[in-house]
């Protein structure tokens, strides 16, 4: 799609010929053509797909992945605290409002407003084996699931009254991570039943804890403590300490294209790495020295998103090595950051607009066909541009 920055509006291309090799994306559902009708008045006629422009072919896309980000309206100015992506489906849940989830089926443009199984503090939620789960830090039934791609929620029990914080799905497992009270559920069906696993040493509270899954493990993490890091290779049951190159306090921590990558609010280095399933960690400069909440992957690209700085996300094209400053839609207390279908979604727990969403480009493509008018060559900078929408 190629629109105006400045006016929001469709292009014009009669006349243009595109050159073979420049940065466009051209879609002719969304440009139009001035002609004449048969009284000679000037009409605007939508493009097709084989006559309105000269041979181009439009290659070498600019990546923008999750360099534009556009804002979008939440279902209810909640306090949005996790988002996820599964079967189609985008689901956010919130710790606070009327309606504390939110779902979308049109990839994070548009949001429609859900009742909770509970008015909980909902605080995280994931996707796995056709099921929703969420968790919350208190509430009579702390945990929630759905097996209806998030229209309608049931209420489970926790294990325990505990403050549940993180919970993710991993080779047919679900596990859950508590704050206060310092402990691991688990659950092998599908989020129905849930038991305690086990501790981290320390008795202090654990700042908002993060979890996740990949290639074979499972990593629990959060700060500042030499003893609030925990690693399992077998599916949960049993845990083990590991070493971190700061005590920071580590805010999320996700898996991809064979790398672990932590995130933290706190520190020198706000960002740290493992290349070896989790086992040793290095720590790496962060973008900006700002309040990293969310860290996620996809598509070859690592996005991280902040509740405070100049720019309000950071992403990294080679594994997390180095990662560069990118600017959010909105000066927003951005949560959680996620990937899926193509698009990156966030979300925040304050701001005028809660979501934000940046698309990736869609994949090279060729429109062949005759000018039926003067061609006269253009030049437009990316800039211009709005791609990748």
């Amino acid at each position: 799609v190629v629109t105006q920055v400045y006016t929001g509006k469709k292009m014009d291309f009669t006349g243009i010929t595109i050159a073979a090799g420049d940065n466009y994306q051209i879609d002719t559902r969304y440009g139009y053509k001035t002609v004449l009708d048969g009284s000679a008045v000037n009409r605007i006629a939508n493009l097709t797909n084989d006559s309105d422009l000269a041979d181009f072919n439009a290659n070498d896309f600019p990546d923008t992945s999750s360099i534009v980000w556009q804002s979008r309206s939440a279902a209810e100015q909640n306090f949005w605290e996790s988002v996820a992506y599964g079967n189609g489906v985008w689901v956010a849940v919130a710790s606070s409002g009327s309606n504390r989830v939110m779902r979308s089926t049109n990839d994070g443009v548009t949001w429609s407003a859900v009742a909770a199984a509970e008015q909980n503090p909902w605080k995280s939620i994931a996707y796995g084996n056709g099921v929703w789960v969420a968790v919350a830090s208190s509430g009579s039934n702390q945990v929630m699931r759905s097996t209806n791609d998030g229209v309608t929620w049931s209420a489970v029990a926790a294990s325990s009254a505990y403050t549940w914080d993180a919970i993710a799905y991993g080779n047919n497992i679900w596990i859950a991570l508590a704050s206060f009270g310092n402990r691991i559920m688990r659950s092998t069906d599908n989020g129905i039943t849930w038991t305690n696993i086990t501790t981290f040493s320390s008795s202090t509270p654990l700042d908002k804890p993060a979890l996740n899954y990949g290639n074979g493990t499972w990593i629990a993490i959060t700060g500042p403590y030499t003893t609030s890091t925990l690693r399992s290779t077998n599916d949960g049951i049993t845990w083990s300490a590991f070493s971190i190159p700061e005590l920071n306090v580590w805010r999320s921590v996700a898996y991809g294209n064979g790398v672990w990558v932590a995130v933290a609010n706190t520190g020198t280095n706000r960002v740290m790495r493992s290349t070896n399933d989790g086992v040793t960690w290095s720590a790496v400069a962060a973008a900006e020295q700002n309040f990293w909440e969310s860290v996620a992957y996809g598509n070859g690209v690592w996005v991280a998103v902040a509740s405070s700085g100049s720019n309000r996300v950071m992403r990294s094209t080679n594994d997390g090595v180095t990662w560069s400053a990118v600017a959010a839609s909105e000066q927003n207390f951005w949560e959680s950051v996620a990937y899926g279908n193509g698009v990156w979604v966030a979300v925040a727990s304050g701001g005028t607009n809660r979501v934000m969403r940046s698309a990736d480009i869609s994949q090279d493509y060729t429109v062949t066909g005759t000018s039926t008018t003067s061609a006269t060559s253009v030049t437009m900078t990316y800039s211009e541009l709005y791609l990748g929408i």
